[in-house]
């Protein structure tokens, strides 16, 4: 038995070493081959996938083993590939790169070249495992990016842990938007026809689906991340404010839109509320600190969908304050003015410790910001109001008609510094800022000379239609405020024919009276607190302020109404500041100017068909006088109000 034994293991060894002698015959080149020195510089071949192992403890078939994993086909190999290379995760602690394109580097994030560090999937990978599975496929790409997005902290799970460095800041992102987005980015710079459609479409579909599920799932399933300060953050940044971003926000918005998992409501109104929050935090005056914010918005208000939610996320419904306009998004560009609430002090002026040359570069600065304010909230909406079908001009119209109806209010408070009931009502600088907002959009209307035909697409019936009970019927008809308590002009005798209400009136109508309820509103009671300002500031510049100030350091009386003829002071610029601002002086002045060609032809005919009545003739006529008897007496009120103001204190202007 010895013997046999021994003749076995020399056997096995002489035929092993037969073999290995073969074998580097095989490789080694012949002696005289012309060729040898031309093999000999070729480079090594590359890296081989790794050989399936042989458990020996497992049952075999006759001349088989059976391996420890799956055989790894090309299809599923560049699916792997594709996964590290986007996606920056793996399920092998010893991962190779195969890459065989081209490394991109993303944002200076990096590449998933060789040596780069994935982050580890261990719960995945183990259950890969089970199946005797090293890579990750399309079926588990969901359950792989899930895992990724709810570790704890993704640079612990780094590997391999001797590698280069290079690219691992984009690997461990432990923000999910971020991480999201530059995955978005790393797709993108694939190149076309070497990727199949279906696979970079299967991981742009992953991205967007957890997006969507991060930004309506609760924050606790992912570590308490604040997903929707991550999304504002981000694409108010300076590496969020470009094309890609444009493109990835639009593309998000379809596929939600498009989706059956949550609304666009649900997605949107946190994003907005968050945005609220950033600019209430922003003071007056730092427009340019706005426009990263406005931009953001315009991005996603060029999507219809999302910009039918913008005007759904302003709807408050019946009953509620006037004030509560203001906590809106877009209450809160509004409100962005000079003039301080009732309560607070005007703290953008210092009179009695700044020259007057200071003084009229702070009224030139906040006439700027003015201005930029409101042209970038009128750069936002302009686009939105010209969307095909109309639907959000008309949401519109009703957010302005709701916003007055709950301002009403506003008129019937005594005119006065301390008024009462001021906290139920929006602010002045927020009306006034709304009115400028109106102007603008009228102004294309307005701007060309006013005795053109063009105020004849004016309907003045309009004052007499009933509000339609629904939405729907609103909307069709163009009505959404009603004028029925305005007092109008001229009253007609009893047994007089009234003018006829139409079917459907044109947005321009509406718009036009409504910017003039609005100017009313704002302008108005401005004004009248103005005057009575100046008022009390006569009366204090008649106490001999020189003297007051000598007699200050020593009597407390003295000095208690030097600070507050200060205070009055700086709230007298701020106001003066503001409605002397030139756009919004010149536009005013052109509505006001085509209202008044407009009362002229009223008082003369009962048509509105051309032409226009240009010689205005005096004549008394015994026929009624059914146009103007529509047009409520605040058009007559706004223009001389507006004359009266710019009169006495914005000298040259009219």
């Amino acid at each position: 038995i010895l013997l046999l034994n021994r003749s076995a293991m020399d056997l096995a060894s002489g035929g092993a070493d037969d073999q290995n002698s073969q074998a580097a015959e095989a490789t080694a080149p012949a002696p005289d081959n012309p060729f040898a020195a031309l093999f000999s510089q070729l480079p090594p071949p590359p890296p081989s996938l790794p050989a399936p192992r042989c458990d020996v403890t497992a049952p075999q078939e006759e001349g088989k083993c059976v391996t420890s994993q799956q055989p790894l086909s090309n299809e599923a190999y560049e699916v792997n590939e594709l996964v590290q290379r986007v996606l920056l995760f793996t399920v092998e602690e010893n991962h190779q790169s195969y890459s065989r394109h081209a490394s991109q580097d993303v944002g200076g994030g990096g590449s998933s070249g060789g040596g780069q560090q994935l982050v580890m999937l261990s719960e995945l990978s183990e259950t890969l495992g089970r199946v005797n599975q090293t890579w990750i496929d399309l079926e588990h790409l969901q359950e792989a990016v899930f895992q990724r997005l709810t570790l704890d902290n993704p640079a612990q799970c780094l590997v391999p842990e001797s590698a280069s460095d290079y690219g691992t800041s984009d690997a461990a992102e432990s923000e999910i938007l971020p991480y999201l987005y530059h995955c978005y980015l790393r797709l993108g710079c694939e190149r076309a026809g070497s990727i199949q459609d279906s696979w970079l479409a299967a991981c742009r579909d992953v991205v967007f689906t957890n997006c969507l599920t991060c930004l309506v799932t609760p924050a606790e399933l992912y570590g308490g991340q604040k997903v929707h300060e991550q999304f504002v953050d981000l694409f108010t940044s300076a590496d969020g404010n470009n094309d890609n971003a444009h493109t990835f926000i639009t593309s998000l918005v379809q596929f939600i839109h498009t989706s059956e998992e949550a609304t666009l409501s649900e997605v949107l109104f946190p994003i907005f509320a968050v945005m609220t929050t950033q600019i209430d935090s922003i003071e007056f005056g730092f427009t340019h600190r706005l426009t990263p914010l406005v931009s953001l918005l315009s991005t996603l208000l060029s999507e219809q969908p999302a910009a039918e939610v913008f005007f759904a996320y302003h709807a408050l419904g019946e009953g509620v304050l006037g004030r509560a306009y203001e906590g809106t998004l877009m209450g809160a560009l509004l409100r962005k003015s000079s003039i301080p609430n009732e309560n607070e002090r005007a703290d953008l002026f210092r009179p009695s410790s700044q020259s007057k040359a200071e003084i009229e570069r702070q009224e030139e600065h906040i006439k700027t910001s003015l201005e930029a304010g409101h042209r970038l909230l009128f750069d936002l909406l302009r686009p939105v109001l010209k969307m095909g079908g109309g639907g959000c001009k008309d949401l519109f119209h009703q957010w302005i008609a709701d916003c007055v109806r709950a301002n009403e209010g506003r008129t019937k408070l005594r005119a006065g510094l301390q008024s009462g009931g001021e906290q139920e009502f929006a602010s002045d600088g927020f009306f006034l800022n709304l009115a400028c907002l109106t102007l603008r959009l009228l102004h294309p209307f307005t701007a060309p000379h006013p005795s053109t035909d063009a105020v004849l697409k004016l309907r003045p019936s309009y004052t007499r239609g009933q509000v339609p009970a629904v939405q729907d019927e609103r909307d069709r008809r163009g009505l959404h405020y009603s004028f029925a308590k305005e007092t109008c002009l001229v009253a007609l005798p009893e047994d007089a024919p009234k003018l006829e209400t139409e079917d459907v009136y044109p947005s321009l109508t509406e718009m036009f009276f409504l910017a003039h309820k609005v100017f009313n509103l704002a302008f108005n009671r401005i004004h009248s607190k103005f005057s009575r300002l100046i008022q009390e500031l006569h009366r204090m510049e008649s106490q001999n302020l020189n003297q007051l100030r000598q007699q200050s350091r020593t009597d407390p009386r003295a000095e208690a109404l030097l600070t507050r003829f200060d205070r009055s002071m700086a709230r007298f610029l701020s106001v003066r500041a503001a409605l002397n601002e030139p756009v919004f002086t010149g536009m005013a002045l052109d509505m006001l100017k085509t209202t008044a060609v407009l009362l002229c032809h009223c008082a003369q005919t009962n048509s509105m068909d051309p032409p226009l009545r240009r010689p205005v003739v005096l004549r008394r006529t015994e026929e009624p006088l059914r146009l103007l008897a529509c047009l409520p007496e605040l058009l007559l009120q706004n223009i001389s109000d507006f004359i009266m103001y710019n009169r006495r204190f914005n000298e040259g202007h009219i």
